[in-house]
C-alpha cells in the first residue's frame, strides 16, 4: 500500500511542479510542495497504522481565542 501512495504522490508532483515552474509561480510551488509533503506524511502514517491524535478540539479552541468567540 505505501508503494501505491508513493506512486500517486510522484504522479501528482510530475504533473504539477513543471507547470508551476514554467509559469514562474515560485511561491505557489513552495506552498504546493509543503501541502503535498504534509499530505504524503500524514497518509503514510495512516497507511502504516500509526494512531494520529484528534486535533479538532485544539483547532476549535485556537479559533475561539483568536476571534474572541
Amino acid at each position: 500500500m505505501p508503494g501505491i501512495l508513493l506512486a500517486f504522490i510522484v504522479l501528482v508532483a510530475v504533473l504539477e511542479i513543471p507547470r508551476l515552474a514554467a509559469k514562474g509561480w515560485w511561491r505557489e510551488l513552495v506552498v504546493f510542495s509543503l501541502f503535498l509533503a504534509a499530505g504524503f506524511i500524514l497518509s503514510l502514517l495512516l497507511t502504516l497504522g500509526v494512531q494520529l491524535p484528534y486535533i479538532s478540539p485544539a483547532i476549535t479552541h485556537m479559533i475561539e481565542r483568536l476571534f474572541g468567540l
